[in-house]
């Protein structure tokens, strides 16, 4: 029998327009020391030569399968490996990240010894060439998923530092196709709705930072973070009062900035700098002064 046909860990790795660094990404997950594993990557219908990169992977282990699809976005191109996975455990990884060789040895051992069904690690960051960068995060691991619905700097999201029991995503957790900017944190929400997860507090996951962000994108964010957090309100993902105004406040505020900032639609920065406030003021002020402080 080989490692395919029972496989421990699904990774699914969706693919558009990937080819500059989807080799390096499938190469870091080929190297875990955890190696009974299926690596699902999903293509978008990519128009580069990224499946051609990743057909050749394909040739050197079958471990690896490519999967083509007509272009839907990653969202969906992450529900379609989730359908298609058949290991105990789930991973996700975005094309342009890499796995320390040690990352799902460790996150199994952290859910088994927890009794929990999901598990992330801390991070660090790297720029376009690989490079690591010097950057931190300050992690806040109390009280999960409240901090997680008030955007507090929780890090799971993105994707590619999850690592998710099978039969727990048979609680119809899913990516939302709607809002695919905002849909990682989404995932996370839906998974902290469901149970705490573990932390490994080791650095196992290197997430790229370049500068593709452009305009028409810092729109669909404002706006696809908008109607998540309408979907929050509706569908009673807030656990008390408190954690909802705060969490508004905290969003409206961080949705004002990019508007004014980033955009330039400074009627529609304003107007979220009204709602913030009035989803609760006093967190509004403060946080405000503490900005003015920092200047």
């Amino acid at each position: 029998m080989s490692f395919t046909d029972s496989p421990l860990v699904s990774v699914i790795i969706p693919v558009y327009n990937g080819s500059k660094y989807i080799e390096e990404t499938i190469r870091s997950v080929l190297n875990q020391t955890v190696s009974n594993i299926e690596v699902l990557v999903i293509n978008d219908e990519s128009k580069d030569d990224s499946a051609v990169v990743i057909g050749r992977i394909q040739d050197e282990d079958g471990r690896v399968k490519l999967i083509n699809k007509t272009n839907s976005g990653v969202a969906d191109s992450r529900n379609k490996g989730i359908e298609l996975a058949r290991g105990k455990y789930v991973a996700l990884l975005d094309q342009d990240d890499v796995w320390e060789s040690i990352n799902l040895e460790e996150k199994i051992n952290a859910i088994n010894e927890g009794d929990r069904h999901w598990a992330f690690s801390n991070i660090s960051y790297i720029d376009a060439e690989g490079k690591l960068l010097e950057k931190e995060d300050q992690l806040v691991r109390d009280d999960f998923y409240r901090n997680l619905l008030k955007w507090e700097n929780v890090i799971p999201a993105p994707s590619g530092n999850i690592l998710v029991l099978r039969e727990f995503l048979e609680n119809n957790i899913r990516y939302d196709t709607r809002i695919p900017y905002p849909s990682d944190r989404y995932f996370c929400v839906q998974l902290a709705r469901k149970g705490e997860p573990a932390f490994v507090s080791k650095k196992l996951w290197r997430y790229r930072i370049h500068g593709e962000s452009m305009s028409m994108v810092n729109k669909r964010i404002v706006i696809e973070m908008e109607k998540m957090y309408d979907k929050y309100r509706k569908e009673n993902y807030f656990p008390d009062k408190k954690t909802k105004s705060v969490a508004l406040s905290r969003v409206y505020l961080m949705m004002a900035g990019i508007s004014i900032r980033f955009t330039k639609e400074r009627g529609k920065g304003v107007r979220f700098l009204f709602k913030s406030f009035l989803a609760h003021p006093v967190y509004f002020v403060r946080a405000m002064f503490g900005k003015l402080l920092k200047r």
